[in-house]
């Protein structure tokens, strides 16, 4: 049974006085009276739930007035064993009743005459399909798991019976909602399993919030006598009727509400959401139809059609409406489409993009000329205004005509105060540029680009939004029909009556006044009806992408048509049902008046077979009034039968304008007539308003919405909804509504001033006030009173200094490079290994700390709220990463080193190692240097390949691995490039509103960037880190501080979280619970995943190799492990605060980071600074990473494909100009990239930094390994490097990523792809390593076969002394203290309890990650022991790296390979040991 059926059940015992609560505890009591007398009689609890489902089945078609319920519940329980094959004698059943209940006054043939009644009523349906087997099929076949919640959910499915879950849901849906509330109750995780099932979760998600009510509302059933004084309401006297038939009901006393709404349009759900917002709990809203949306509403039409009342998108000028909305669709891009207007007019044949006035570049050349003349002066009526400001060749052909085809009003009879984003005007310069330049301009107006919803039309999102409201607080098909202003009550239709002390009407105005003998005011507003009509037909849609069009000619009635199946695929049948054809789009021309016989034929009949599609659709709209009258005689369509002549008139037009071809197969046809279509804005209208609204809000009645304040200006779907809102506001607390009394500071002609902008705004009440917690800002107006060039003046100093900074770094590159001949490519992109320490930490941090930082980890926080504390463990854990390759990998030895040893004192070395000691005998005494120096290493890729080719069987493994590391770290400099960017554009975009728009910012940055990387080098990138990193480190510390004075601060959002009144907010439950069990398991993937990858980043390695010695790195890396506890944790604070200080969900495209800093700037000139300063260190964290990923990507190219593979033999100045080259490449790569991401909104930051860590994650074996273990070989490294690789990209582009659509990389249990893969890498190496070091000739001779007679310089020899780093005792408390902060021991979806202001868990995880911090500072500064590589001869040069060696040695190499073969085992144990 659909449950808005359920809704509308019942309408007669609500109307005398009953309401939805009083009507479930009624249901509620008889459930149990049908459990006790199926106890007393001994049946089978199948037989109860079956005698359950006949009561409410019953109950739902007929008022408790109809019926008495004490006999039809056993009435059901007897027939009810009949049908389930356990027969109740009917004198047992008698006999059982009156013993629990003695004063029952039925007998025998009460009991026989009521099974008739209820076979009547249920229409003989009298088979149930229970849950109950289906429970029992679930348990027997589930896992383990699932079987031990039998119990729980067994008793659950028993009470689901007390609700009206088993009527609206299926027995398998219903079986698994009462599992799931079972496995919370148990604190056992079901989710993977569940998504495994083929269901409907969101269905099953409903069952147990059902359940939750129920227990939550119901803990106690209704006694007897409660029971008895509810249904005496209804009967007379207020005793009992022993008749089965109908009792008349009493009149009884009129109902009372505070606030009385009448219309659930969007006005009046705005007023009635407002009013449950601010906990007053005395409303009652009522609405005719049967169920909400008003003219907002979609209607569909028997072959499975949506139609909506005309052409209604989603566009928003207010945050808190996107809220609202966002919470009663949730789901993003699974609940909205997001499209770009595609719009047209159509004149004398041709397609003139909307709007036609700036786009007359599309007439013909006379009509282009009669157009482009416009005239000045003030109009006094709205053909004036067209006119003087478009022209009389724009009037003519468009404006004028349209305008009375859509009003059906003459222009001249129309006032002009209303225009505004309604009416673009013409801008000469930019219309005349358009023809010139023959382009097209539509982008125009606040609907450029609008949401739709996936499913149901624009009437699914009025039901959600009344979804959300009490049920019993909304009564439907309740039909007023008169108002009684004085006496404070109104009439329905039904005779009830209902008094109030404030009244909300949505309807429309004149027909208040009606009722209220004001009807001189009715007769001076002015309205045109609206003649819906659709048309669905069979076939692809011949029109593109297009929306919506306009016809201002006489050659079609309608005066717009909607393509309506572009909005949404649902919006029409599935492409497979099969449809009979009514008629053909011709059959209008042979169309006759009804009985006057069909007068066609051929194209006109009904096809007697259907057929299946694809469908697509139209929607028209057609106009009416008095001066514009409509033909609505009925004509005889052919088989399509009988319609309105404007049917037919339509699909002539349809015809005429080509919309509809002659042949195309109509398969669906809908009309309706709304009498109130649009309020004119007639001359007249303004001084009637001014009189009427305020007599009525005296008398307690406040008309609003789009007739009931009758003005089209404020008429649309987010207008409306405000209308309510304020409304509420000021009836509870006299503010003002700005909506509808300052109308002129938000739709003024062009765009808003600075002055009325911030004018409307000081109307906003400020949600900090005491007077109302819960006042939340209606809009964010905050940017009319930021001071610009303050800012604008900031900015551009920062830029400045930056550029200098840079320069200055291209200077001195270029003259160590003089002063050291032959360093050029190191100098460079190393920086020559010469950074010292505060240049080497300001670099290294500002690399780390990235675009995402900011713009990323402040969203992440406030849509994810607690779980963003991930990134602080996960930062902490990439320096404990680094503790595998940073004393490997740093430049030449520290001087403050008190532990330096030779590597052959160290007692580590394994006690009777013959061969790995007389090896190490062999070789000349250490240089001293580790592999930054000694090798000159500029990439990870460069390591990787000295490192396994003298320890492979072949050299084309070391150049594989080589190869494919290349590849895979591409993914990561790539992602940084592009989230950078996105960020710049985002940022920059919302703090301007849009005045600098995403492209010429990302222009900007990146011409800096190309500056610095093509000028400069390491070098200049590092001096501008510096500024960048201090720029940013001050931010981040004035930012706690401003949020905290200027927004409260996290003390103020932490009340508002606890607050349970705003449990149903966006984002607010995030803060409450605890996650959900995927999440958790995601919350641990991230961190672990982010503490392996990001050590592998080429921008960060490269860092390792710049250091200029052991003390430079050692002091950097300690004290840069604690800065994430001060950028990072400054973002996510900004984030929670935001969640509270922002109106909710932010439009699409807009960054919560620079919201809350215009929130901050609209305090005045010294905050618009100060949010200046702050957003220059936002773009301090986003260039300074961009830069550096642009210059390892020049890096790796270089050194990794050009020097080793296309031009063995370049030059350092070829190297250089051919990475400059690269340098541009990547840069064009990455603006375009971002800017197609900044369009798209897909992936978002988000989903970036999830995919970067896809493909690095696979090269960490090779280095971590291959830094420590002697004996790996190549081979081993290839196998595991490719197959997780493999593993990973398979299924990260599989059904089991669940979230590839959002571009993030997550399965269903939380896992990412990344690890999974990385688990299938460690494995295959380590398993082959070990079988190949320990039974080398198992694999065959060709894998036993080692190089190992190359020179000793040539190989990367890493020794057998162990890294003091990675002392076990260390490592044995690192990694547990990492573990635990992870959640993982709290109940998922428990609510938190908090620590101050933060929740606990979080707070746990920052408390660990600090410990986890001076764990690993204590090992850079206590443990580090200076490491060089063994046995490097002394003449070797210093940067002599594989490539610049093995050149002049491969020939040597080649002709030692047999050698080592001939060497038997010794030789090759000697090489891999």
């Amino acid at each position: 049974m659909p449950k808005e059926r359920l809704l509308q059940s019942q309408q007669e015992d609500r109307a005398k006085g009953l309401t939805e609560h009083h009507i479930q505890q009624l249901k509620v009591y008889f459930t149990q009276y049908i459990y006790d007398l199926a106890n007393a009689v001994h049946v089978r609890q199948r037989v109860a739930a079956t005698a359950v489902v006949y009561f409410r089945r019953l109950f739902a078609g007929s008022s408790f007035s109809a019926h008495d319920p004490h006999l039809v519940a056993p009435g059901c329980l007897y027939l009810a064993g009949k049908v389930e094959e356990s027969v109740v004698a009917a004198r047992a059943l008698l006999a059982s009743m009156r013993r629990l209940r003695p004063a029952w006054p039925y007998e025998l043939r009460d009991l026989l005459d009521i099974e008739m009644v209820i076979l009547e009523e249920l229409d003989t349906h009298l088979v149930v399909f229970s849950p109950y087997l289906s429970l029992t099929k679930i348990l027997d076949g589930g896992e383990a798991m699932v079987r031990d919640l039998g119990q729980n959910a067994w008793a659950a499915l028993n009470d689901a019976y007390r609700t009206d879950a088993p009527l609206v849901h299926a027995p398998h849906v219903l079986a698994l909602g009462c599992l799931y509330l079972a496995s919370v109750v148990a604190g056992v995780d079901i989710t993977a399993w569940l998504e495994g099932v083929d269901v409907d979760t969101s269905q099953v998600y409903a069952v147990s919030l059902e359940l939750i009510t129920l227990y939550e509302t119901y803990r106690v059933i209704p006694t007897p006598d409660e029971a008895a004084r509810l249904l005496a309401l209804l009967w007379d006297g207020g005793e009992a009727s022993r008749s089965c038939g109908k009792a008349m009901a009493s009149p009884g006393a009129p109902a009372q509400v505070s606030v009385l709404i009448l219309g659930a349009g969007p006005t009046g759900l705005g007023a009635a959401t407002r009013l449950h917002q601010h906990g007053h709990c005395d409303w009652l809203l009522l609405d005719q139809a049967a169920e909400a949306g008003g003219l907002a509403c979609t209607a569909v039409t028997p072959e499975g059609f949506l139609f909506d009342m005309g052409g209604h998108v989603i566009f928003s000028h207010w945050a808190y409406f996107d809220q609202l909305l966002n919470a009663a669709l949730p789901g993003g891009d699974d609940a909205w489409n997001t499209l770009q207007r595609v719009s047209y007019v159509q004149v004398k044949g041709r397609w003139v993009p909307y709007p036609f006035q700036n786009n007359i570049s599309a007439l013909d050349e006379d009509d282009q000329l009669a157009a482009a003349a416009a005239a000045g002066g003030r109009p006094a009526n709205f053909e004036e205004w067209i006119l003087r400001t478009m022209g009389r060749g724009i009037a003519d052909l468009f404006m004028r005509p349209y305008n009375f085809k859509v009003w059906a009003c003459p222009p001249a009879e129309m006032q002009c105060a209303w225009l505004g984003e309604r009416v673009a005007t013409v801008d000469v310069r930019r219309a005349i540029a358009n023809v010139v330049h023959r382009r097209a301009d539509a982008g125009w107006g606040p609907n450029a680009v609008f949401r739709f919803p996936r499913r149901g039309g624009t009437g699914a999102i009025w039901k959600a939004v009344a979804s959300l409201l009490p049920r019993d607080k909304q009564r439907y098909g309740a039909r007023v029909v008169a108002l009684d202003a004085d006496a404070r009550r109104v009439t329905l239709e039904d005779g009830s009556i209902i008094g109030y002390r404030q009244l909300l009407s949505t309807l429309p105005l004149d027909t208040t006044l009606t009722w209220l003998g004001r009807r001189d005011w009715a007769d001076a507003l002015v309205h045109s009806s609206t003649h819906i009509i659709g048309v669905g037909v069979r076939g692809t849609c011949p029109h593109g992408s297009k929306c919506w069009l306009y016809f201002p000619e006489p050659t079609c009635p309608f005066y717009r048509a909607t393509v309506f199946s572009n909005y949404a695929d649902a919006n029409c049948p599935p492409p497979d049902a099969r449809l009979p054809t009514l008629c053909r789009a011709d059959v209008a021309a042979a169309a006759a008046p009804q009985g006057a016989g069909s007068g066609g034929g051929g194209g006109g009949d009904r096809s007697d077979g259907a057929a299946p599609g694809p469908y697509w659709s139209l929607m028209f709209e057609v106009s009416e009034s008095r001066q514009k009258p409509v033909d609505a005689s009925p004509v005889l369509l052919g088989g399509a039968g009988t319609w309105p002549a404007v049917v037919a008139d339509t699909l002539r037009g349809a015809l005429a304008t080509q919309l509809l071809a002659p042949g195309d197969e109509v398969v669906s046809l809908f009309h309706r007539r709304l009498e109130h279509g649009y309020p004119t804005p007639s001359l007249g209208r303004d001084a009637v308003l001014a009189q009427a609204l305020p007599w009525l809000q005296a008398r307690g009645v406040w008309s609003r919405g789009r007739f009931g304040s009758y003005k089209y200006e404020v008429a649309n779907q987010d207008h409306s909804l405000m209308l309510g809102v304020e409304a509420a506001d000021a009836m509870l607390f006299g503010t003002r509504e700005t909506t509808l009394q300052a109308a002129e500071l938000q739709l003024e002609l062009g765009p808003p001033s600075a002055t009325a902008l911030a004018t409307a705004a000081q109307q906003v009440p400020d949600r900090r006030t005491k007077r109302d917690a819960n006042e939340r800002p209606i809009v964010i107006a905050a940017m009319a009173a930021v001071n610009y060039v303050a800012a604008y003046v900031v900015l551009g100093v920062y830029l400045a200094a930056v550029c200098g900074a840079g320069l200055l770094g291209a200077f001195h590159t270029l003259a160590r490079g003089r002063a050291e001949p032959g360093t050029a490519v190191r100098q460079h992109y190393v920086a020559g290994a010469g950074l010292a320490t505060v240049t080497w930490f300001f670099t290294m941090s500002a690399s780390l700390f990235s675009g995402y930082t900011v713009s990323g980890i402040v969203a992440e926080a406030y849509t994810l709220g607690w779980v963003a504390t991930r990134w602080i463990p996960a930062g902490v854990g990439v320096y404990m990463g680094f503790l595998f390759m940073a004393p490997r990998f740093h430049g030449k030895p520290s001087s403050l080193s008190r532990r330096a040893q030779a590597p052959a004192a160290r007692p580590h070395a394994p006690a009777g190692a013959r061969r790995a000691a007389s090896h190490r005998r062999r070789r000349r005494a250490p240089r001293g240097a580790a592999l930054g120096k000694s090798r000159g290493y500029m990439t990870v890729s460069e390591f990787i390949f000295d490192r396994y080719l003298p320890n492979s069987g072949a050299p084309w493994v070391a150049h594989t691995l080589r190869v494919v590391s290349f590849i895979a770290l591409q993914l990561p400099i790539f992602t940084y490039l592009i989230t950078q960017f996105q960020a710049v554009g985002t940022e920059v975009r919302t703090f301007t509103a849009g005045a600098v728009s995403p492209t010429a910012a990302v222009l900007a940055a990146a011409a800096v960037l190309l500056l610095c990387d093509l000028m400069g080098g390491m070098r200049a990138v590092a001096y501008t880190d510096v500024l960048q990193g201090f720029v940013l480190l001050v931010g981040s510390i004035i930012f706690l501080v401003v949020q905290r004075t200027e927004l409260g601060g996290l003390p103020a959002a932490a009340a508002f979280y606890r607050d349970p009144a705003n449990a149903a907010l966006p984002n607010v439950g995030l803060m409450q619970n605890v996650p959900p069990a995927p999440t958790i398991v995601a919350y641990a993937d991230f961190v672990f995943k982010t503490t392996i990858a990001a050590t592998m980043f080429p921008h960060l390695t490269a860092r390792l190799f710049a250091a200029k010695d052991a003390a430079v790195m050692r002091r950097g890396m300690a004290t840069m492990n604690f800065s994430f506890f001060i950028i990072q944790l400054s973002s996510m604070i900004t984030g929670w605060v935001a969640i509270s200080a922002l109106a909710g969900p932010l439009p699409k495209g807009t960054s919560v980071f620079s919201a809350v800093l215009l929130k901050v700037a609209a305090h005045g000139t010294g905050q618009s600074v100060l949010s200046a300063l702050l957003l220059a260190s936002a773009i301090s964290a986003m260039m300074s990473t961009a830069d550096s990923a642009l210059l390892a990507f020049s890096s790796m190219w270089v050194r990794d494909l050009f020097k080793p593979y296309l031009c063995r033999r370049a030059t350092e100045a070829q190297q250089i100009w051919f990475g400059r080259l690269m340098s541009v490449v990547g840069l064009c790569i990455g603006v375009l990239l971002g800017l197609l991401t900044i369009e798209r909104g897909v992936p978002n930051l988000t989903g970036l930094f999830s995919l970067q860590n896809v493909t690095p994650i696979h090269i960490a074996p090779a280095v971590w390994l291959g830094l420590h273990w002697r004996g790996l070989r190549g081979e081993a490294v290839a196998a595991g490097m490719v197959a997780g690789l493999a593993t990973t990209v398979g299924l990260v582009f599989s059904p089991i990523n669940v979230k590839l659509a959002a571009g993030l990389d997550q399965t269903a249990c939380g896992l990412s792809t990344a690890m999974i893969g990385f688990f299938v890498n460690i494995t295959v190496t380590v398993g082959l390593g070990l079988a190949m070091q320990h039974a080398p000739r198992g694999f065959g001779a060709a894998f036993a076969r080692v190089a190992s007679a190359l020179p000793a310089f040539e190989h990367v020899d890493v020794g057998t002394v162990r890294c003091t780093l990675l002392n076990p005792w260390l490592w044995a408390a690192m990694v547990p203290v990492l573990l635990f902060t992870v959640p993982f021991t709290r109940r998922p979806l428990s609510p938190n309890a908090f620590v101050g202001d933060m929740a606990e868990w979080p707070f746990v995880a920052l408390l660990l990650s600090g410990v986890l911090a001076c764990l690993v500072a204590f090992a850079y500064s206590r443990l580090w022991t200076d490491w060089a590589e063994p046995g490097l001869p002394d003449g070797a040069p210093a940067g002599k790296g594989a490539d610049d060696v093995a050149e002049g040695t491969r020939g040597a190499s080649d002709a030692a390979a047999p050698a080592a073969v001939a060497g038997g085992k010794d030789a090759t144990v000697g090489a891999a040991s």
